[in-house]
């Protein structure tokens, strides 16, 4: 089973992709984790937050 940290991080570096791939911004990216999925801070604002490997 995974951990939740390795879902984190899975979940980073497809967002990441999705900016460097000119799929998606930052900014709309923070704001589909937080309405989409409910999340309290978007993803990249989690990233700065916490030491993820």
């Amino acid at each position: 089973m995974p951990k939740s940290e390795d879902l984190l991080r899975d979940a980073v570096n497809e967002a990441i992709w999705l900016v460097k791939n000119n799929v998606s911004t930052e900014e709309e990216i923070e704001l589909a984790t937080k309405l989409g999925l409910g999340w309290k801070k978007g993803i990249f604002t989690y990233t700065r937050e916490l030491p993820i490997k």
